[in-house]
């Protein structure tokens, strides 16, 4: 980013209302115009409320990575931007950008397209916002790859928590300028969206970890069954033989325990061939899984 970039840090959060004497008439003319901005700012913190609302139901009704896309959908719609992108941290330490399918997917042109970045990869206002953890504001054009939507203006706030970065915010092409109060708006958002965002994260990754677990569980499971299938194969012949059966009843029972072995499994026949001669071909019948 050139010298012309502006870069705007966090703002500190207003002091609490309280009374204060007013001393001389330069100080009430500053009073009463305040006074005058008041109705702005009632309705800026009115609408900033409708939008935190929105956001919290979206995480109420939607699970998985659907609900960026429809998060990113209500901020759009506050700070008055064409394009945005709500990317969060990975237990791998990337930055995964689901939103990206639904609102820029088909108007970028870009080659190798993505929705996950390694930060290492990421340059310029983007790499401000996730590395130095910068609020970031341009009010001009911003460098992009080629066959990239082109950037007109841009808007970024990290998401953090405990002083971890969990995800961030990218807006971009408001028709006019980004202003103070857009900034101090996205800052509001971030803050409100970071827990949020973070406890999201952690249940999807917990969700991933319970499915691990039990494809784990499963396979493990069809192995002991198929052990457990094997003795009683071994003792099927074991009882066969203390009983005196010839080899060649022996050998026609093993073709069917081999079979029975082999249940979990689709297609599977079993032959022995013993003698010069075949036993009868024996299908495997796979076992209900209900």
């Amino acid at each position: 980013m050139n010298e012309q970039n502006e870069t705007v840090k966090p703002v500190t959060p207003a002091p609490p209302l309280g009374f204060a004497v007013i001393e001389d008439s330069a100080r009430m003319g500053a009073a009463n115009k305040s006074l005058d901005t008041q109705p702005c700012a009632d309705a800026s913190a009115a609408s900033l409320v409708e939008t935190l609302t929105r956001i919290n139901e979206c995480f109420l009704r939607l699970s998985s990575d659907d609900v960026y896309s429809e998060v990113l959908d209500e901020i759009l719609k506050a700070l008055k931007s064409e394009y945005g992108i709500i990317g969060y941290i990975d237990r791998s330490g990337r930055l995964v950008c689901p939103s990206l399918t639904r609102h820029v997917w088909n108007r970028c042109q870009m080659a190798d397209k993505k929705i996950v970045f390694e930060l290492d990869e990421l340059g310029g206002v983007l790499a401000q916002v996730l590395k130095q953890q910068l609020t970031v504001c341009v009010n001009q054009p911003v460098a992009t790859p080629p066959g990239h939507v082109p950037i007109t203006r841009f808007l970024g706030v990290p998401l953090i928590v405990q002083d971890r970065l969990v995800a961030a915010i990218f807006l971009a092409n408001k028709s006019s300028d980004y202003t103070q109060e857009d900034v101090r708006t996205l800052e509001m958002i971030a803050r409100f969206l970071a827990p949020i965002v973070d406890a999201h994260i952690r249940e999807e990754q917990e969700k991933e970890k319970r499915v691990e677990y039990e494809k784990r569980l499963a396979i493990q499971t069809q192995q002991l069954k198929r052990r457990n299938r094997q003795l009683e194969c071994l003792a099927g012949l074991s009882d066969l033989a203390e009983r005196g059966a010839s080899i060649e009843e022996m050998v026609e029972l093993t073709s069917h325990l081999l079979a029975g072995i082999f249940q979990d499994l689709p297609n599977v026949y079993s032959r022995i061939i013993f003698g010069g001669r075949f036993t009868k071909l024996t299908r495997t019948k796979k076992q209900s899984t209900n």
